[in-house]
């Protein structure tokens, strides 16, 4: 589900070429983006009741979001083929603008009010170590002092 729609995406006086159409595709791609970025978080597509004033920028926000991501993209695609810089320079600062708002909703500093947020989700690194022991452990087991205490590789591992 896109959070924009074609007439709102920047493109000035471009002439986009028939081949992007109305822009639909670059917008559901670059929404695809946004819920893969945030899907970890909040449920999505985000759906977020209008009614309350509150929400307002949460819609906003990821309506931002999906212009910038889809504008930029297209813009790049169409200036790769003529190397233009300029236009390139303006694609690449859109895109650049759009991660940054999704790095921050997928780090958790920019809430998303009104979203519904999975349960039981944490951010952050996920570790899980499936050795009985510790391998860093047995590394220094083996090293001591400078000194490398050399094993047969099929004998059986036996502490100091």
């Amino acid at each position: 589900m896109a959070y924009c729609e074609p007439d709102d995406l920047l493109k000035g006086d471009i002439p986009f070429p028939e081949r992007y159409g109305d822009g639909s595709d670059m917008i559901d791609f670059a929404a695809d983006t946004i819920d893969g970025y945030i899907g970890h978080l909040y449920e999505t597509p985000v759906h977020v009741p209008i009614p309350p004033q509150e929400n307002r920028p949460t819609l906003l926000c990821l309506k931002n979001v999906n212009v910038l991501l889809a504008s930029g993209r297209m813009i790049l695609d169409m200036a790769a083929g003529g190397e233009d810089d300029n236009l390139h320079a303006y694609g690449a600062s859109l895109v650049a603008q759009g991660m940054h708002i999704l790095e921050e909703i997928a780090s958790g500093n920019l809430i998303l009010k009104g979203a519904e947020k999975l349960e039981g989700i944490t951010t952050g690194p996920i570790i899980a170590n499936e050795d009985p022991e510790s391998l860093v452990e047995g590394f220094y087991q083996q090293v001591s002092h400078g000194e490398i205490r050399w094993l047969d590789p099929l004998a059986p591992y036996e502490p100091r």
